[in-house]
């Protein structure tokens, strides 16, 4: 991942097992980020309470457990039909 310019270099990360991240944005109202997971690696179950957020999968696939469900996200997908009654 290259720097936005010279003179605003990309915050570099690691987390997890073997995982990057870079932050593209990070500001106080917005925050936004690219991270690499290799094939297999999963995260520890957890709640983010300050933090809404948003998944685009550029290559591959993900699976995203949500409560009790388990959906799976392919590349050029941002989510799936859904609805809050």
């Amino acid at each position: 991942m290259k720097a936005i310019s010279k003179y605003h270099p990309l915050k570099h990360y690691t987390w997890g097992d073997d995982c990057d991240g870079w932050n593209l944005v990070d500001a106080t109202a917005l925050s936004v980020k690219q991270e690499k997971m290799p094939p297999g690696v999963l995260e520890i179950k957890h709640y983010d309470t300050l933090a809404q957020q948003f998944f685009f999968i550029l290559k591959g696939n993900a699976l995203f457990e949500i409560e009790d469900s388990t959906i799976e996200i392919k590349s050029g997908e941002a989510g799936k039909e859904h609805r809050v009654e």
